[in-house]
């Protein structure tokens, strides 16, 4: 009778870390998918960025752009943002 107790008991542990294991299972394919899904967002933020970048850069290039007044202290933060 001992031997059966034993038995159920290591089952019922072994049926316990399956579901642990799938649980976890199940979280770490969540999590790699929140990371993918970061990773795109970052990156389509940095490109952004860079557009915008980009933009001010060619718009302060222009001679008659209000920009060219208003920017060149900026402009440095935003290059070493970009870096």
């Amino acid at each position: 009778m001992a031997r059966s107790s034993v038995l159920a008991s290591l089952q019922a542990d072994l049926d316990r870390a399956q579901r642990q294991e799938f649980d976890l299972a199940r979280k770490i394919t969540a999590l790699k998918g929140e990371h993918d899904r970061l990773t795109e967002k970052e990156q389509d933020l940095e490109a952004n960025l860079e557009r915008a970048y980009e933009a001010i850069k060619t718009e302060q290039d222009k001679p008659e752009s209000p920009l060219r007044l208003s920017l060149p202290a900026d402009l440095p933060l935003m290059e070493s943002a970009l870096s």
